[in-house]
């Protein structure tokens, strides 16, 4: 799982590391959950190309609404 992926910051070091770790999940056809609250043309500008392609690759659901950690 990688939770909040749109939170870390986009070091040349950890978008490689990040790379690899997605690359490795689609070579093994391991199970990957990744959550964002960017669009995937928003985590390409974020994380680069390679890796929005690969998620993409694995298919995405999209979810809309209001944050329930927020009270009303």
């Amino acid at each position: 799982v990688l939770d909040d992926l749109d939170k870390a910051n986009p070091t040349d070091f950890g978008i490689e590391v990040l790379f690899a770790a997605i690359d490795q999940r689609i070579v093994n056809g391991t199970p990957l959950l990744v959550t964002t609250n960017l669009a995937l043309d928003d985590l390409a500008d974020r994380m680069g190309d390679p890796i929005a392609s690969r998620l993409a690759g694995l298919g995405s659901i999209q979810m809309a609404g209001d944050d329930r950690r927020v009270s009303a």
